[in-house]
C-alpha cells in the first residue's frame, strides 16, 4: 500500500518547491525582459526601415515633422503618415499606443533633421533660435556609428523615464544610419566617454555633436 506524506514531508517539499520557484523566477524575469527588448529594436528598425523608404522617394532627405529640432526627431512619423508610409502614429509603437495615447516611444536623432554646422562646441546656437534643415542620407560619415533612431521613453519594472541621461541608465533599443539594430545604455553612445551638453546639442543619439558627420561610439 502506498504511503502518504507525512506533515513534516509535505512541508519539504513546499519548501523546496518555493525555493525553485524563487530561483527560475529572476530567470523567467530577465528572459521576458530581453524577449521585450528584442520586439522594441525590432520594430525601431522596422521604423527606420520606412524613414530609409521616405528618404529614397525625397532627395535622400530625411523627414522633417517640425520646425524645431527636438519636435522634428519626435515627429518623424508626420512627414511618412503623409507619404502613404504609415497610417497612423500609433502604427510605429503599437504596443505602448494599446496603453498610452501620443507620440510613439522611438524618436530620430535630431541631428537628421538640423544644420551639422551648427552641432559643434563652437558654433552652437540657443535653444529657442534652432530650426531644422534638411540632411541628406549621404552626408552621413559614418553610417554604421551615427544614431539614427533610439527608444527615448522607457518604461521597465526598474526605470519609467527618459533614456537619457540619468544616473540610472535602462537598456534600449538603437538603430544606427546603416540599419543595424542593438540595445545598450546611453553611456555606451558618449563618444570620448564624458557627456557634455549645450543648447540641446551633446546628448548621445539624440543630437550627436557634429551631428550627421559625428559619431555615437567611444
Amino acid at each position: 500500500m502506498r504511503r502518504g506524506f507525512t506533515l513534516i514531508e509535505a512541508l519539504i517539499v513546499v519548501a523546496i518547491i518555493m525555493i525553485l520557484a524563487g530561483l527560475s523566477l529572476p530567470a523567467l524575469s530577465r528572459s521576458r525582459d530581453t524577449a521585450q527588448l528584442t520586439r522594441q529594436a525590432i520594430r525601431a528598425r522596422d521604423n527606420c526601415t520606412l524613414i530609409t523608404l521616405y528618404a529614397d522617394s525625397n532627395a535622400e532627405r530625411y523627414p522633417i515633422g517640425d520646425s524645431r529640432p527636438i519636435s522634428a526627431a519626435l515627429y518623424w512619423w508626420k512627414p511618412l503618415i503623409e507619404a502613404g508610409l504609415l497610417e497612423t502614429s500609433d502604427e510605429a509603437d503599437p504596443e505602448w499606443a494599446s496603453r498610452h495615447d501620443g507620440s510613439p516611444r522611438y524618436a530620430m536623432s535630431w541631428a537628421m533633421a538640423y544644420d551639422a554646422n551648427l552641432m559643434t562646441l563652437d558654433t552652437v546656437v540657443p535653444y529657442r533660435d534652432a530650426r531644422t534643415s534638411p540632411v541628406r542620407q549621404s552626408q552621413v560619415v559614418y553610417p554604421s556609428d551615427k544614431g539614427l533612431m533610439w527608444q527615448w521613453w522607457v518604461w521597465t519594472g526598474e526605470w519609467r523615464g527618459h533614456w537619457c541621461c540619468a544616473p540610472i541608465t535602462p537598456m534600449a533599443p538603437v538603430v544606427m544610419a546603416d540599419l543595424s539594430a542593438e540595445v545598450g545604455r546611453w553611456p555606451d553612445y558618449v563618444a570620448g566617454g564624458q557627456l557634455v551638453r549645450r543648447e540641446g546639442v551633446g546628448g548621445p543619439i539624440e543630437s550627436t555633436w557634429g551631428g550627421v558627420r559625428g559619431r555615437d561610439r567611444r
